[in-house]
């Protein structure tokens, strides 16, 4: 089965280190750059987990992984959420951060 819109999210969400999800079936899928840090795989053992994952990454992360339905199989769970939570600052920055006022500045001017 494949990871369809979370592999699209994840393709541009992933900014810094490397990811792997492993799928149920053992079907790989990488992101990010080869030989980044750092370097983190993660095993869903449910096909249910992909859906919570794409529209609720924070909570479901969580969530999937305290259950049991998401486990990390390379790195630690603070390089896991160092990761995602890197990448999700540099693809979101906070709404006060110069690069989100000149996005919304270049967003305005625009359209």
């Amino acid at each position: 089965m494949s990871l369809a819109p979370l592999d699209k999210a994840l393709k541009s969400l992933i900014r810094c280190g490397r990811l792997e999800v492993i799928e149920p079936d053992g079907t790989s899928t990488f992101f990010g750059k080869p030989g980044a840090k750092p370097d983190v795989a993660i095993r869903m053992h449910d096909e249910k987990v992909k859906w919570p994952l794409f529209f609720k990454p924070r909570m479901a992360f969580g969530e999937a992984y305290s259950d049991g339905r998401v486990t990390i199989e390379r790195g630690t769970l603070r390089e896991a959420l160092e990761l995602l939570l890197k990448s999700s600052d540099l693809a979101f920055p906070p709404p006060s951060s110069l690069s989100a006022r000149l996005y919304r500045k270049m967003r305005f001017l625009l359209h």
